[in-house]
């Protein structure tokens, strides 16, 4: 993942890679099948309807954590993954 990428729409980056025609991925990632990445972006669907503006809203929330409000075993965890 390009991290820059991430914070545009699947759809958008999709639309300029055809637009670019950049060549189909011919190729699966090995981690594909560990990944819980279509999990997490099913259950995303559910929780937002599928509203591209409440997506946007949760994921725009993540830069806005206050860690005072954390409990602090989600603080130790934070603290661990830096």
């Amino acid at each position: 993942m390009i991290r820059p990428l991430s914070l545009l729409a699947e759809k958008h980056l999709v639309e300029a890679a055809m637009k670019l025609k950049f060549p189909e991925k011919s190729y699966k990632c090995p981690y594909e099948k560990k990944s819980r990445r279509k999990e997490v972006r099913e259950a995303l669907d559910l929780l937002t309807g599928n509203s591209p503006s409440l997506k946007n809203n949760m994921f725009e929330s993540l830069n806005r954590l206050k860690l005072d409000f954390l409990p602090l075993e989600a603080l130790k965890k934070i603290d661990k993954m830096i």
